[in-house]
C-alpha cells in the first residue's frame, strides 16, 4: 500500500513541476497561479487513481 501511495504522490509532484515549467518558462499566462497548478496536478492525480482502480475491477 505505501509503494502505490507513493507512487501516486510521485505522479502529483511530476504533474505539477511539468505544469510550473511549461506555464513559466515555454508558455506563460499571466492569470495562472500556483493554486491553479496545484488543483490541476490534483484533478490529474486522482483521475489517474481511478483508472487504475478501474483497471483492476475489470480483471477480477
Amino acid at each position: 500500500m505505501k509503494k502505490k501511495i507513493t507512487h501516486y504522490l510521485i505522479l502529483f509532484a511530476v504533474a505539477f513541476v511539468l505544469q510550473w515549467i511549461w506555464y513559466s518558462y515555454i508558455k506563460p499566462r499571466p492569470g495562472e497561479t500556483l493554486v491553479d497548478m496545484l488543483l490541476t496536478a490534483v484533478v490529474f492525480a486522482v483521475i489517474v487513481f481511478l483508472l487504475d482502480l478501474l483497471a483492476k475491477k475489470k480483471h477480477n
